[in-house]
């Protein structure tokens, strides 16, 4: 049995946390980037799992429930690739919502297999300072 839809309460604390993230550090690895956005999500009293597994071949960097994947990518991603990648995670029974967290934006699908898919832009809402 699927997970019920995130609701508009849950994505709305969701994205106002990641709009919170403020880096300082300039040429942050991922790892590093996992744990600013870690931080945000504890801090806004987000639960999550960090490199969860939820499916064969599949790793989420950030596992929210109900369903809700946190995909991060530095610099600008090979849209194809990524294509492929969101599309094994969408079509997972407990998948409901992907996030994917750019430092340079991409546009993708809106939905993919029937799963909503959002866009954050590092470089439009982290403010990284210089």
């Amino acid at each position: 049995m699927a997970s019920p839809r995130p609701t508009a309460t849950c994505l709305k604390r969701l994205f106002t946390a990641l709009r919170s993230v403020r880096v300082r550090e300039v040429g942050l690895d991922e790892v590093e980037l996992h744990k600013h956005i870690s931080q945000a999500l504890t801090q806004a009293g987000i639960a999550h799992r960090r490199e969860y597994a939820f499916a064969p071949r599949c790793r989420a960097d950030f596992w929210i429930e109900p369903g809700i994947v946190i995909e991060v990518k530095k610099r600008r991603p090979d849209r194809a690739k990524l294509t492929v990648q969101l599309t094994r995670y969408a079509q997972v029974p407990t998948v409901r919502y992907l996030v994917v967290m750019l430092e340079k934006s991409i546009s993708l699908e809106p939905v993919l297999e029937g799963v909503p898919v959002r866009v954050v832009s590092m470089n439009a809402a982290w403010g990284v300072a210089v």
